[in-house]
């Protein structure tokens, strides 16, 4: 059966809100409460801006139920085109989905420890704030884990789309581009830590020039109109 134009819209609907919370709890919410090396700073900043970061939380944990959902909503659009690639894409998203829900913890453990102070009295305010910075990198770093999954989705989705007549070919090539740009500033981050930001910064363009494009698609055009896809 083929995919219609509201389906498509809704997937770019998806799409789009799962974009949105990703920039604001992955690149915002950093930017506004650490504070690299300094442990006070970056408690200070967490106290300051509470509802920021507990919505960071929230949005963190959201942006990846909208992800599993956007999967399956490529699956029921795409998924006749090739099962098999279908399945592997949805087991790729709802992967990276469950490892960032539990890297979400990293997140949570900060505010736990700087606003249960009185009741943690064996550790000095020093020790609380820079374990709670500790968490922090550590969930930045988990990030990373995260991006490669959110990369290997996109190689099915892409060569589903290329292989689908529902879509631009060259869509589904914006998005095999993705895959390996996410996996890029990932294996970078490890490997060569001292070049992770400028291979990151490097691929963002490409990150974003496959996911915008097919969000805008999505969103603007929906779908072709043609035969079914058989």
């Amino acid at each position: 059966m083929r995919p219609t134009v509201t389906a498509a819209r809704f997937t770019g609907v998806l799409y789009l809100v799962a974009g949105m919370l990703g920039v604001f709890t992955f690149a915002y919410l950093p930017r506004l409460i650490i504070v690299p090396g300094d442990a006070a700073a970056t408690a200070s900043n967490v106290a300051s801006h509470l509802l920021a970061y507990r919505l960071g939380i929230i949005g963190d944990v959201g942006g990846q139920v909208f992800l599993a959902w956007l999967s399956l909503a490529f699956y029921d659009m795409l998924g006749p085109v090739d099962r098999k690639l279908g399945r592997l894409m949805v087991v790729l998203a709802v992967s990276g989905a469950i490892f960032e829900m539990a890297n979400v913890l990293n997140l949570i453990a900060p505010a736990v420890l700087l606003s249960h102070a009185d009741s943690l009295t064996a550790f000095t305010q020093e020790q609380l704030e820079a374990g709670a910075l500790a968490f922090l990198e550590v969930r930045s770093s988990g990030l990373f884990v995260a991006q490669a999954f959110w990369g290997l989705w996109l190689l099915p989705l892409g060569l589903l789309v290329v292989r689908s007549d529902s879509f631009p070919t060259a869509v589904g090539w914006l998005l095999v581009a993705a895959c390996f740009a996410y996996l890029a500033a990932s294996a970078t981050h490890f490997l060569w830590p001292a070049h992770a930001r400028m291979v990151a910064l490097l691929m963002q363009p490409v990150e974003g020039l496959g996911e915008g494009a097919t969000v805008l698609w999505l969103l603007v055009k929906g779908v072709r109109q043609g035969p079914e896809v058989a």
